[in-house]
């Protein structure tokens, strides 16, 4: 007698376009089987496929299924128009980016003070941080004082920090971030030119990093 074929959780769903509550709902319990691939790994949850179509002929199933399909385009559609207010958001956001503009000097100064006041916080909170380093602030080279220049100016210039906190958590926010990050280095390079390369820089880097990512 020709054993009959099992199918997983995994391609009832895919497959079959189950949802795991019409699992719950209308499948008996399954058969458990220790997996072939990782053996440390959760037993596999198994049905007869025959069983899968002969539920899914019953008039109470297609009748659930029709809901569960209502209730995930629902759903779909409010996730596209949470994207789209996040889209839109962040358009507003970099349409209206005004970036305070101060002496070189001045600059400088205070980006090594908040770097200072960074280390001192750090020393003081983490045992594990290198008090060396604290010292050093003042005595970073050209390039490393130029990276954090344009951080500075990127976090205490702008609105960039208060506009992350308020899409922190939204739908969309994940993907949001690169591209807001990218289009502010691009705005402060038109306000400083001279940190233009610093700029680019890290312009390359957010974007292959988020082509990876991605």
């Amino acid at each position: 007698m020709e054993k009959p074929k099992m199918i997983t959780q995994s391609r009832i769903i895919g497959e079959y376009g189950w949802t795991k509550s019409l699992i719950n709902k209308f499948l008996p319990d399954p058969i458990l089987k220790r997996n072939p691939h990782y053996s440390k790994a959760a037993p596999m949850r198994l049905w007869e496929e025959d069983t899968i179509k002969k539920v899914m002929q019953t008039e109470e199933f297609q009748e659930a299924m029709k809901k569960a399909s209502k209730r995930k385009e629902s759903a779909n559609k409010a996730v596209d128009t949470k994207r789209s207010n996040m889209h839109r958001s962040i358009e507003e956001f970099i349409e209206s980016i005004s970036i305070k503009i101060l002496p070189d000097d001045e600059l400088r100064s205070k980006t090594l003070q908040a770097k200072q006041v960074w280390y001192q916080k750090h020393s003081y909170y983490d045992e594990d941080f290198d008090e060396d380093v604290v010292s050093n602030a003042y005595e970073a080279d050209e390039d490393t004082l130029v990276r954090w220049v344009v951080n500075y100016i990127r976090h205490n210039l702008l609105d960039y920090d208060d506009f992350l906190y308020r899409i922190d958590g939204k739908v969309g926010a994940m993907d949001a971030y690169p591209e807001v990050k990218v289009e502010v280095l691009k705005k402060i390079a038109v306000a400083y030119p001279k940190y233009s390369d610093e700029c680019d820089r890290q312009i390359f880097w957010v974007e292959l990093n988020n082509r990876y990512v991605g």
